[in-house]
């Protein structure tokens, strides 16, 4: 018997605010920067039609590949 997954996706807008969020950036990131990430740590993802869907454990793997840059920094 089929059964039914509901899986949450975002789109790129949603992934602007999604990713600030986690990363705890007070602004939202811009369009153009998440597509630079995306094709950065997600080169194989692909389109549907002309737009990015990337599912929640790809914004969480964004969103920590985020912060470990954020914290790699020395002082």
């Amino acid at each position: 018997m089929p059964r039914l997954i509901n899986i949450i996706v975002y789109e790129v807008d949603e992934v602007c605010e999604e990713l600030a969020k986690r990363t705890g950036k007070r602004e939202r990131y811009s369009h153009t920067r998440v597509i630079d990430i995306i094709h950065q740590y997600l080169p194989t993802i692909e389109k549907a039609g002309r737009r990015y869907f990337l599912t929640e454990a790809e914004v969480v793997f964004l969103a920590e590949r985020l912060q470990t840059q954020k914290r790699s920094k020395k002082y």
